[in-house]
């Protein structure tokens, strides 16, 4: 058997030696390039989900407080009053009447029906509606909330901004009985002063089954009891807005929320369709925010793609949703990729 001599021996070891040399320190290079951008990816994604939590917690605390200065505010405590005395005036007939003049007969078209200040009837009603609305349409709007409603102690109705199939509807026996409306309605007359009840986004059918959320908090008269109930339908488009921010989040990031019943409660950034209560999202991050958790993990996302995930809990008046801060594991480690090359062909170099 032929044997190297010892003049070509000799280079053989040192090359095998500098390509052994050159793979261990590579190795070693990769292996803590890895944990420092898994590391780094961990640090922005938990910074992220932290800092949209605080956002959603802050927006919401803001609805809850304009509710509680709104709900104690003469003028809603004046108008809830005068809509309620002119509700009794129309009768039995309330809810036909009311409807056919803010509704049927109103010449503005389908979503711009809070344009009428007034109908030409020269009744009560009109008279309050002509008084109070504009404030309450601008106030609506300044907000960027959906609807503002009033009710009396019976359930009805008596008045809204934005006029849709609600509007002049009994909540208690009517058409929407079933609705969270109607719960958001009985939760506050049922409160203490100053407490607020709080209703988690649903499809709502008055609003074409677009998700509505519901705050509410009973209006109390000069004598502490309560008058009726003041109650706005939150807008999900703000929430979605802040959610969908992906500033420093590449291009495979994002930031969302999940509900009790595991739907998105913002939409996805991959998702050319709305995903809000129509995607399900099961995954582990999504458990453990929902059972109070705090962290991180590797998982594959509602798209089964593999990704580097951020979840915490947001509690707000009894409703917890997850808020998820995930991107792909692709392109977090993408940057491996090329110290891989580097390795390949330092060692290509030395042999």
């Amino acid at each position: 058997m032929p044997t190297l001599k010892i003049s070509k021996k000799v280079p053989l070891v040192i090359i095998i030696a500098s390509v052994l040399s050159t793979l261990v320190t590579g190795a070693l290079s990769y292996r803590k390039a890895a944990v420092e951008i898994q590391h780094e990816a961990e640090l922005k994604l938990t910074a992220l989900g932290a800092a949209k939590t605080q956002f959603i917690r802050s927006y919401l605390e803001s609805i809850r407080q304009d509710l509680k200065i709104q709900s104690a505010n003469p003028l809603i405590r004046a108008a809830l009053a005068d809509f309620s005395s002119a509700w009794r005036e129309l009768g039995d007939d309330a809810e036909a009447k009311l409807q056919k003049q803010y509704i049927t007969d109103n010449p503005n078209l389908t979503g711009k029906k809070h344009l009428l200040d007034v109908s030409p009837d020269g009744s009560s009603y009109a008279a309050a509606h002509q008084k109070y609305h504009p404030w309450l349409r601008e106030f609506m709007t300044e907000r960027d909330y959906y609807d503002i409603f009033l009710f009396d102690t019976q359930g009805n109705l008596v008045y809204t901004v934005f006029k849709e199939a609600d509007y002049a509807t009994n909540l208690l026996s009517g058409k929407w009985r079933e609705t969270d409306l109607k719960r958001a309605f009985q939760s506050a007359m049922n409160n203490a002063a100053g407490q607020a009840s709080f209703f988690d986004f649903k499809p709502y059918a008055p609003s074409n089954g677009a998700p509505a959320s519901f705050i509410s908090m009973a209006v109390k008269g000069a004598d502490g009891k309560a008058i009726g109930v003041l109650a706005f339908q939150m807008p999900i488009a703000r929430i979605n807005t802040i959610m969908q921010i992906a500033d420093g989040m590449g291009n495979s990031g994002e930031t969302y929320l999940v509900g009790r019943d595991f739907l998105m409660r913002s939409d996805s950034r991959f998702s050319k369709e709305s995903t809000i209560l129509s995607t399900k999202v099961e995954s582990v991050s999504v458990k453990h925010a929902l059972a109070g958790g705090t962290g991180i993990d590797q998982i594959a996302d509602y798209r089964g793609i593999p990704v580097v995930s951020a979840y915490t809990p947001l509690d707000f008046m009894g409703q917890r949703w997850a808020v998820i801060a995930e991107i792909d594991q692709s392109e977090i480690f993408a940057p491996l990729r090329d110290l891989l090359i580097a390795i390949a062909l330092s060692a290509a170099i030395v042999i």
